[in-house]
């Protein structure tokens, strides 16, 4: 007698099924035609370019304007065969994507500056090139604005590609620490100057004055270890004086 040995096609799916390879998760949704989209959530924002072709500069220039409140000028003959390529995604806190957008336009030879215009303001895109921008967009001290050396480190009101700062030097000559800092200032774009003995005026971008303002801090600190050790030295000569003093005294009973 035959017995039935069908199996339950029930059953069957499931054993073919444990015998196919799972596949590997999908990867992120690629941008879209423009090669570049801002993703964002609660607290921070991701720029995300296509891995392969990139991103059109004026794609991230429309959706930046968006972010940052402010309409941008820019020459499209300048910006429009730009690309950005990053390998991965650029992620940053909601209030830091000023900065975020600063950083991506120096490095492509762009700098940011803001411009007043009948009470209101917008965003003036200017590239570099040789040292300096071409054409009309030149930079000047209308492109810098004084900071004080307390506020480099918060994210600045207003973009700019130079700020200016002056750095106070207490320990120190000045004028000397300037002859030492000289090389590492671009001279086509930024400045060094000296106030008298004390202080310092530096103009450069905000990431150079954020090194500069630890660098000049630094040197005063060493001087000032300097003078705290001349101090020291000068006390124990002057100890040791008196003692040697004490010494070449006769005392009354000895006369």
């Amino acid at each position: 007698m035959l017995r039935n040995t069908a199996v339950p096609s029930a059953l069957l799916l499931a054993a073919l099924l444990t015998l196919v390879p799972s596949s590997p998760p999908s990867p992120p949704s690629p941008p879209g035609a423009e090669g570049i989209e801002i993703l964002s959530d609660d607290t921070q924002y991701i720029v995300r370019v296509d891995p392969d072709e990139g991103g059109r500069l004026t794609e991230f220039l429309r959706l930046s304007q968006t972010l940052l409140g402010q309409p941008i000028k820019y020459s499209p003959a300048e910006v429009a065969d730009v690309r950005l390529r990053f390998a991965g995604d650029l992620t940053c806190a909601r209030e830091d994507f000023p900065g975020l957008f600063e950083s991506v336009m120096r490095s492509y030879q762009f700098v940011v500056a803001t411009r007043s215009h009948d009470g209101g303001a917008f965003l003036e895109v200017l590239r570099l090139t040789n040292g300096g921008p071409p054409g009309s967009g030149r930079l000047s001290w209308a492109h810098t604005v004084l900071l004080q050396p307390e506020e480099l480190e918060t994210p600045p009101a207003i973009l700019m590609p130079f700020y200016t700062v002056v750095f106070p030097v207490k320990n120190t000559d000045a004028r000397g620490m300037m002859a030492s800092l000289q090389s590492m200032i671009d001279t086509t774009m930024e400045s060094i100057r000296n106030v008298d003995s004390h202080a310092l005026i530096v103009t450069a971008s905000l990431d150079h004055l954020r090194f500069m303002g630890k660098l000049i801090a630094a040197m005063d600190e060493t001087a000032e270890d300097r003078v705290g050790q001349i101090q020291e030295l000068q006390q124990k000569v002057a100890a040791l004086e008196a003692r040697l003093n004490r010494l070449e005294t006769p005392s009354p009973a000895g006369r």
